[in-house]
């Protein structure tokens, strides 16, 4: 009988771990690749999902020979990975003897594996996971452990997932474990196989995670992620274990964000905001319950910029419960009605944008032309469908305008009538609008104040992307979180509720008389009304529902239906 003991893996037994794990599924029946699995296990500890309690090994009593390697981590499914685990891989050593020639299968069969799992749950258990799934053979994961395909529990699978469908299992670990999950494996964003080959400067790295740890770092490996990107700029998650003077090995997150200099229509200096407001003094103006993330190290190199950023872990994009959204609105407020009592802070500040941005960016759509030669040639990126609308004549251009426009008034839109009724309403009076807004506080503005930009983490609020940051009228803000990224069922909920909770914070710090609400619906058809309309005049299939005519209607239905 072989004596042993389950414990969670240390950085020292990383390298025996590689081998018995490249061993035992070098030689297994079905011929899997042992030089995968050889570093896989290193590439999910660098993930954000990587769980260090669940990374779990087990040793014979007198630490001499290690048996089996289990590693469990955080499987997202329409939340952040909180309620799932998912059980990357589980090794189990061959014999005492293995070798490249000669396979025995001393320590197969012996339940090693079946404990590792087992203990593995009962951790997950103790912190707070509901539910576990996992891919491979029935006759072990079904028979032997009690996992069920994970078809019986009501989960689908998309197609990123190419596991056949009888070796796809799930496990509820509490009663109704899935519940608080869409109940959808995809494994589009959880691929731990794939490496970017990026280079970091080893020095840069050490100098970010030493400010970071608030340790001095003498080495540190990394493996990236990207989280966004496009031509001019790059976000990237870095992980990895960083080594300190005194032998520690730390593991890390940390963000990396680089920009290259382009010109933003209307403000132009954007692309170097976020570095120069780190130089800024505007870091000083936050509270704890809403902030932007710490800056561990910017660069200023000819026309790029570089930050090296806190990486926030929390609840975002449309996870976001209207709770949530309603705290960010009430943070959001005692933000701007602190910062309008330290005008001399912000004055300091050159790097802002001024209050005419809004109104420049409405006027884009008015008068950014293109010729029409240009809009049905080769080169421009117009949907084929509008370009042959155009030759027929189904769609025309207005002299001085936009495309978007144009197409606005033409007989081949065939948005209701009322929409484009109130949507030419704002164009029509668009003088009047910017008047009576400019009657409005100026208070600073994020700009970009949207559902993926806000994180809810520990109960307080962070805020990303500040590079369209500037002085704006009150309310431009909210006028975003009601709608931007939001589906569309949420829209009035939100604009009942956002609202107040915006102007409370307010209150707290200066006297405000009640918003009207219009001026609210109007920032947003003025923000995105036409970016809704060009959504749907952009969409080949105009008999399907389109976010876009859904947003205008409801917008209709809220503030402008008699």
């Amino acid at each position: 009988m072989i004596h042993y003991k389950i414990k969670r893996i240390e950085t020292n037994e990383y390298d025996i771990i590689r081998n018995l794990d490249r061993d035992a599924f070098q030689h297994n029946e079905r011929g899997s690749d042992g030089d995968f699995h050889e570093v896989f296990a290193d590439n999910i500890r660098r993930s954000p999902y990587y769980i260090p309690e669940l990374d779990l090994v087990a040793v014979t009593d007198d630490d001499f020979t290690y048996l089996g390697h289990a590693i469990f981590s955080a499987l997202p499914m329409g939340d952040n990975g909180e309620h799932i685990v998912w059980l990357n891989s589980l090794a189990v050593k061959h014999s005492e003897y293995d070798n490249h020639t000669e396979v025995a299968y001393e320590y197969q069969h012996e339940g090693i594996g079946t404990a590792l799992v087992m203990k593995g749950l009962e951790i997950a258990i103790s912190l707070g996971f509901t539910g576990c799934m996992t891919c491979g053979n029935p006759a072990f994961y079904q028979e032997k452990m009690g996992f069920l395909n994970y078809r019986e529990l009501g989960i689908t699978k998309d197609d990123s997932v190419d596991e056949p469908e009888d070796c796809v299992f799930a496990m509820e670990l509490v009663p109704g474990g899935f519940d608080k999950t869409n109940k959808l494996l995809k494994f589009s964003y959880y691929d731990f196989t794939k490496v970017d080959d990026v280079q970091i400067k080893a020095e840069t790295l050490s100098l970010v995670l030493s400010k970071m740890l608030n340790k001095t770092i003498i080495h540190a490996s990394y493996q990236t992620k990207q989280l966004q990107g496009g031509t001019l700029g790059d976000v990237r998650l870095v992980t990895g274990f960083a080594k300190t003077t005194t032998g520690e090995t730390l593991p890390y997150k940390v963000v990396w964000k680089k920009q290259n200099k382009w010109e933003r229509p209307g403000d132009p200096n954007s692309w170097r905001r976020e570095y120069d407001l780190y130089q800024s003094n505007l870091g000083s103006t936050f509270i704890q319950d809403l902030r932007w993330p710490i800056c561990y190290h910017s660069e200023l190199l000819d026309e790029t910029i570089e930050l090296w950023i806190e990486y926030i872990d929390g609840v975002s994009g449309s996870n976001l419960t209207l709770e949530m959204l309603e705290q960010a609105a009430l943070e959001l407020g005692r933000f701007q009605g602190k910062l309008a009592k330290q005008h001399d802070v912000l004055m300091n500040i050159t790097c802002l944008g001024d209050e005419g941005f809004l109104e420049r960016e409405f006027n884009q759509w008015h008068n950014q032309t293109f010729s029409y030669d240009f809009l049905i040639s080769e080169q421009c990126r117009l949907p084929g469908f509008l370009k042959q609308m155009l030759v027929n004549g189904d769609l025309r251009l207005v002299d001085g305008k936009s495309f978007e426009y144009g197409c606005l008034r033409s007989k081949g839109c065939d948005i209701p009538e009322y929409i484009k009724r109130m949507l030419y309403d704002i164009d029509d009076n668009k003088d009047e609008l910017f008047n009576n807004l400019k009657h409005l506080p100026v208070v600073l503005c994020h700009r970009d104040f949207w559902n993926e930009n806000i994180f809810f983490s520990d109960g307080e609020i962070r805020l990303i992307d500040w590079d369209t940051t500037g002085f704006g009228y009150l309310g431009e803000d909210i006028a975003s979180l009601i709608v931007d990224g939001m589906d569309v069922t949420r829209f009035e909920e939100n604009y009942h509720k956002l609202i107040p909770a915006y102007l409370k914070g307010l209150s707290e710090y200066m006297e405000i008389s009640e918003l009207d609400k219009e001026s609210i619906l109007i920032m947003i058809l003025i923000k995105f009304g036409y970016r809704m309309m060009q959504e749907y005049m952009f969409s080949d299939d105009h008999e399907d529902e389109n976010w876009g005519l859904d947003a205008l209607q409801k917008i209709y239905e809220i503030g402008f239906k008699k």
